[in-house]
């Protein structure tokens, strides 16, 4: 029977890989669950264009910075976390002046239950709704939590033009979060554009990389 268990717990980290592998809006860096206290976010945004006059592809990174604050689900209550994000590409060395995107983000996580975690997330640019997204994810162990976001977009920003596209826009994206203690995470996701006319396929595809710090109020039992 724990063979068994340890063989599921396998083969669901490598189909999270695989999803990684082929599969890239803004990065979430986030799963469904909410928690009490503050947290804080960092992480690196991978793209890539193609540069039309010279022929060739080019690698371009933004950085990411999100404190939150929140608190947990539990069977009989919803959960709540507000998120500040902050994006830029200084980072990139590229003599250009830096794009900087702020955003605000409340996420409202469904009773707590054995079988899935799911949240809805509300974006705003300012005052601006920006997005929603319906996030879910499961907890396979202690250590693997995979998760998945359908983001529909009110516009997008192009990266690689540096161009603002107004109109319904959608998004998928695909992580897993690996606990490595009780208040430290990496997270691992791609993110993919749907049906985007002025992007090609490897323009739509980009992956993220992130650290989730988490500062609970209280100790957790």
């Amino acid at each position: 029977m724990k063979e068994t268990c340890t063989t599921k717990l396998y083969f669901y980290f490598i189909l999270c890989i695989i999803m990684l592998v082929f599969l890239n809006c803004y990065s979430t860096l986030q799963t469904a669950k909410t928690r009490d206290g503050f947290g804080f976010t960092t992480g690196v945004y991978r793209y890539e264009f193609l540069r039309h006059w010279y022929n060739r592809w080019e690698d371009h990174y933004f950085l990411i910075l999100t404190p939150s604050f929140g608190r947990t689900a539990q069977k009989n209550r919803t959960g709540l976390e507000v998120r500040l994000k902050l994006l830029t590409d200084a980072i990139d060395k590229d003599g250009e002046s830096p794009f900087w995107w702020v955003s605000e983000e409340l996420k409202i996580q469904a009773h707590k239950n054995k079988y899935l975690d799911w949240a809805l997330l509300f974006e705003f640019w300012l005052y601006y709704p920006g997005s929603f997204s319906l996030i879910i994810s499961k907890d396979l162990n202690k250590i693997f939590t995979p998760y998945a976001q359908y983001k529909l977009l009110s516009g997008s920003y192009l990266l690689e033009d540096r161009d603002y596209k107004s109109g319904l826009l959608s998004t998928l994206n695909f992580g897993t979060e690996i606990n490595l203690t009780r208040n430290i995470s990496v997270l691992l996701e791609v993110e993919k554009f749907l049906t985007q006319r002025w992007l090609n396929d490897r323009e739509m595809t980009r992956y993220s990389l992130g650290v989730n710090l988490h500062f609970p109020l209280r100790k957790n039992k």
